[in-house]
């Protein structure tokens, strides 16, 4: 369940960059208004529930290349919105459901993440790029507060007395949209309904644009600065929907969409509204395309469909689906299943002269080992098992790991995916493999009747970008008629040298002049899954010498010890409880300082 935002952090926050010197966020260069072709569409997606697993992704807008953008702990990360000139995000990471958090900015590929105001709620850029603009508590109630985008001139506009929802700034630059819930006492006749207001861009001249008995936290401004797109309740609106079909008086549960969140526009100018969506989906977020043509949106729950992120014609008309509803697998020790994905927060990319890049690409990692005997009898059953895994980011679509054999017959298959039997070969598809999954194959040969080798190879392969390509293939060789006490000979044998005189007893090599243990590694990434913890890590700082293996320390005693390519380890079948982890690295000069302590609970 995504939560509404804002109203438990603390009143007396302050700028992260002015308390703890974090580096200034370095606006991007505007390279055109927020107008222009349409780009790439981010959003927040989870698996639901109170679950720490909402994170940042974008896909285009034909629904290819949805790609996960980040793995932040806590509840995860909210609010996407993307720089003018498409190469930067703002975005919420939330440490804990219901508490504080903090506004960071990254690149549109994820990286380069960087702390922005731990005040800072629902943040968006100017046009320009040069400025944010945010919702912050002050005092009782949220007020719409600017700064510029490296952390100085804090300037608050308003003092209204309501809660303050959402801000964004106009493509023109010299105004300034908010959503705002009501207040009751309030002497100012517009406190006294929510809505839509809009001010200066320096603060002043405030404008009541629409009216709603509620309040209004999502909104977005046309690319041509006059409409406002956004989202409520059709019988929640002051005058109400006038559409013939709603019966505001009588339909709350019935068959029509008179309380279920639906998508409006209002011409600024006027005030008119009208409604693009008139419906019992349950809309949650709605951003305009840069071209001004569609409305990207989201929708989680109602009678008339699943979670889903969409597009439509910006005057209404029927959705075209981009990501599928359902598109998230849950995997506890007793399998994987279709969840419906929560998805919410959508904002659409200004493609534009200077962006970096227009086009989403899912990247995935996937695997293929393989395990068999070593040695063997002539006609033994000889069973080989491959497991085909991903370790991400993303979902790996078109996967597929093929077996291929020489010096055995084929008996016999035992998988957990569908395959097709070739001559000498066995193709098993897995269609779309999420991550963390694991998809196994058993084949099943019959070792020759005479001595031999038998070679076995399994290949893993993905339509999606393969993060890292060398972990692939793997092969097993096993010896036919070859153990100890057999005659065979199964490869010909050079007649051996003689033997050397025993060396003498060396010291270990010398390590690199300069070399010094690894550094403390920072905190690892932890993520609960069933009964499993899945632990990531960043590579340690090797010091000059290279890193050797990683021991991974979970507080109840199942540490793991894995190799210096590493940057995954998973604990499995762990009973209901808190769990803390932490990590350390080695080298030829000896092992870093662990880790801080990260927590997670099982159950």
């Amino acid at each position: 369940m995504l939560n509404r935002t804002g109203h438990l952090a603390a009143a007396s926050t302050a700028l992260l960059v002015a308390l703890v010197g974090v580096a200034p966020l370095t606006p991007p260069p505007a390279q055109g208004a927020w107008p222009g072709p349409n780009g790439m569409i981010a959003y927040v997606g989870g698996s639901g529930g109170f679950s720490p697993d909402h994170q940042l992704y974008v896909v285009n807008p034909d629904g290819t290349g949805r790609h996960r953008l980040t793995s932040v702990g806590g509840n995860g990360i909210f609010r996407p919105a993307w720089s003018p000139n498409g190469n930067r995000l703002l975005a919420w990471e939330q440490e804990m459901f219901n508490g504080p958090g903090t506004t960071v900015a990254l690149n549109a590929d994820g990286t380069g993440r960087t702390p922005v105001s731990t005040e800072a709620i629902k943040a968006s850029w100017s046009p320009d790029g040069s400025k944010v603009v945010y919702v912050a508590v002050a005092g009782e109630f949220e007020q719409v507060v600017t700064m510029a985008a490296n952390g100085t001139g804090r300037t608050q506009l308003t003092t209204i007395p309501t809660f303050k929802w959402i801000a964004r700034w106009s493509p023109s630059g010299n105004r300034i949209a908010f959503g705002s819930s009501h207040h009751s006492s309030s002497a100012d006749p517009d406190d006294l309904t929510g809505g839509i207001s809009v001010i200066d861009a320096t603060g002043g001249n405030r404008v009541k644009v629409v009216d709603v008995n509620g309040y209004v936290d999502k909104l977005d401004w046309s690319p041509d600065g006059t409409k406002i797109a956004f989202i409520a309740q059709p019988c929640s609106l002051v005058p109400v929907d006038p559409d013939p079909s709603l019966d505001c008086e009588h339909g709350f549960g019935g068959p029509g969409p008179e309380f279920y969140p639906n998508i409006y526009v209002v011409t600024v100018a006027t005030g008119a509204v009208a409604h693009a969506t008139l419906d019992r989906r349950g809309w949650t977020s709605v951003a305009w395309s840069p071209d001004g043509s569609r409305l990207a949106a989201t929708v989680n729950v109602g009678a008339g469909g699943d979670p889903a992120v969409v597009t439509l014609p910006a005057a209404g008309g029927v959705p075209t689906t981009v990501v599928e509803p359902g598109d998230r697998d849950v995997c506890t020790d007793f399998g994987c299943a279709p969840v419906p994905e929560v998805v919410a927060y959508v904002d659409w990319q200004p493609c534009v002269a200077g962006t970096t890049s227009c086009q989403a690409v899912t990247s995935a990692d996937v695997a293929a080992d393989l395990d068999g005997p070593a040695t063997a009898d002539p006609l033994d059953d000889l069973a080989y098992t491959t497991r085909l895994t991903n370790s991400g980011p993303d979902s790996a679509p078109g996967s597929t790991v093929m077996l291929t054999w020489a010096g055995a017959t084929f008996e016999s298959v035992d998988a957990q995916m569908p395959c097709t039997l070739g001559s000498g070969t066995l193709v098993c598809s897995a269609e779309t493999l999420p991550l963390d999954v694991v998809r196994q194959v058993t084949v099943h040969l019959k070792a020759p009747s005479a001595p031999g080798i038998v070679h076995v190879t399994s290949s893993a392969d993905t339509t999606a970008s393969d993060a890292v390509p060398g972990n692939d293939a793997s092969s097993a060789d096993t010896i036919v008629g070859g153990a100890p006490g057999s005659t065979a000979t199964p490869t010909p044998t050079p007649t051996p040298a003689p033997a050397p005189a025993p060396a003498p007893t060396t010291a270990p090599a010398p390590t690199p002049p300069g070399a010094a243990a690894p550094s403390r590694m920072k905190a690892p990434t932890l993520l609960a899954r069933g009964t499993k913890v899945i632990v990531r890590w960043k590579g340690a700082t090797a010091n000059g010498s290279p890193i050797t293996r990683y021991v991974v320390d979970i507080n109840k005693g199942r540490d793991r010890t894995k190799p210096g390519s590493a940057r995954k380890a998973v604990f499995r079948h762990l009973d209901p409880g808190r769990y803390k982890v932490r990590i350390a690295a080695t080298n030829a000069v000896g092992t870093s300082p662990y880790s801080p302590w990260v927590r997670i609970r099982i159950g």
